[in-house]
């Protein structure tokens, strides 16, 4: 990402090459050993030159080991020669200790596995794209003049986005596009094969009884007016204003009531990702789990307010309403702690 300043030394030997020094630690507590490994390099223009392809048994001989360990940083450096090449990078596959191979891209979203229809009756794989490369970071939705302007631009960005999927995005076998890709209209109901309306990571939020913190999440706090649980990392996308991405590992959360408490409005709750969090939290609040967790509460909550007669501060303020409330969600299965 950063320009790196070439400093020739006096009588070295020709031609000169980069070093590249090159660390991995796996971060998310699974694992994994690695099928293969890709390492490629990049010209001025995007195309790709020289991939390199480990398998298996060749990434076990240059590591010592196939397996991953979480915590264990792992490292190793290699020589290229300098050229035109501007860029380097590398990708991973692999599977955890089940054999099921971890997050590759078109299965993590896939709506429909054909292999499940025996009769036929759904003959290919469909996906759901809701990736980093089709975030839309350039105009808000919302609240602007140009709102409807980047609507569009939006669609037209992941229009886009399919296009190169198509005719140029690299292949493992060194070719150029998978053109056997579609948009499915069939399952979204539109003409453009795009969904009915955008994905937003980040919507307005509550000013909440309690705010819930980074500290909060990084530690695993355990609320005693605790409605749920959530376990994701915190993970914010580019967006509109930093134009950068953020991610950094949580331990297992608990939702408080307090966060779903407005602090001036008493006929109002958020059901989804508008709960009393910060910009960072909201990056592991905004996973559907935790989401759908928030809406189910607010519901029982609604009706718990309207059957006693009080307000919802009322119910985090009072011992004994807040445990029956509790012994509500328990009855109903939501699960308030991890432990």
């Amino acid at each position: 990402q950063s320009p790196v300043k070439l400093t020739a030394i006096e009588d070295a030997p020709q031609p000169y090459a980069w070093n590249i020094v090159f660390t991995f630690e796996e971060v998310n507590g699974i694992p994994f050993t690695v099928t293969r490994m890709t390492e490629v390099f990049f010209d001025a223009d995007g195309n790709i030159i020289d991939p390199w392809v480990m398998g298996s048994d060749e990434f076990a001989g240059f590591f010592q080991e196939s397996t991953l360990v979480p915590g264990k940083t792992y490292g190793y450096n290699l020589n290229r020669l300098i050229s035109t090449d501007v860029a380097y990078g590398v990708a991973m596959e692999g599977v955890d200790e089940k054999g099921n191979e971890l997050f590759p891209l078109f299965k993590y979203r896939r709506i429909v596995a054909a292999k499940n229809f025996v009769d036929g009756s759904h003959p290919y794989d469909v996906t759901l794209v809701n990736w980093p490369q089709n975030d839309y970071f350039l105009g808000n939705l919302f609240g602007y003049d140009n709102a409807a302007e980047n609507d569009e631009m939006a669609k037209l960005f992941t229009l886009g986005f399919v296009y190169w999927l198509q005719t140029e995005a690299p292949r493992a076998d060194g070719g150029k596009g998978y053109g056997y890709f579609r948009l499915a209209t069939e399952y979204l109901g539109t003409d453009n094969g795009l969904s009915m309306a955008p994905y937003v990571r980040e919507s307005r939020r509550i000013r909440a009884l309690y705010t819930v913190t980074e500290q909060d999440v990084l530690e695993g706090k355990s609320f005693y007016d605790s409605v749920g649980v959530g376990s994701y990392p915190i993970d914010v996308h580019i967006t509109t204003r930093s134009h950068t991405f953020f991610n950094i590992p949580t331990r297992p959360f608990t939702i408080p009531l307090g966060a779903m408490v407005p602090v001036r409005m008493k006929n109002l709750l958020p059901a989804c990702k508008n709960a009393g969090t910060t910009h960072l939290t909201n990056g592991c609040f905004r996973l559907h789990p935790v989401e759908w967790n928030v809406g189910e509460v607010a519901g029982l909550l609604a009706c718990f307010m309207l059957d006693e007669g009080v307000l919802a501060a009322e119910i985090r303020q009072n011992a004994k309403l807040f445990e029956r409330f509790a012994q509500l969600l328990q009855d109903k299965g939501i699960q308030r702690y991890w432990h």
